[in-house]
């Protein structure tokens, strides 16, 4: 799957995300959290400047392992709106690890990832 050069553009100003845990893994787990937050914050901030946010979402548990949101498209003047919710597994988290399968942005495995979480209902 080939990205267009903005699409690559954006991608490459997030976080790269370096720990490799899933909700199992405790402490390594709370340090993936915290850079998925930093990724998804950056990402967030990116698409404000732009004038270009497109949804919000937050952590709906302590653990970090569901999420709740609300996505929006705006098609001829009509504002569309969708509320959706995201289950982080440990099954997602080893896939990632094998085929990065949790990041739209590459087909290929590399040693970091720049997914956000959340990217993961995109697929």
């Amino acid at each position: 799957m080939s990205w267009d050069n903005g699409t690559k553009s954006t991608v490459q100003k997030i976080p790269l995300l370096t720990v490799k845990a899933g909700p199992r893994d405790k402490d390594e787990w709370q340090k993936r959290l915290k850079e998925e937050l930093q990724a998804l914050i950056k990402y967030v901030e990116m698409n404000k400047a732009a004038d270009m946010d497109w949804f919000t979402i937050k952590p709906s548990n302590r653990e970090g392992t569901h999420w709740k949101g609300r996505c929006w498209y705006i098609h001829d003047l009509i504002k569309y709106e969708f509320d959706f919710q995201v289950r982080h597994t440990q099954e997602q988290a080893a896939l990632a690890d094998r085929h990065c399968c949790l990041c739209p942005w590459s087909t290929t495995r590399r040693a970091g990832c720049r997914s956000l979480f959340p990217a993961a209902l995109l697929l």
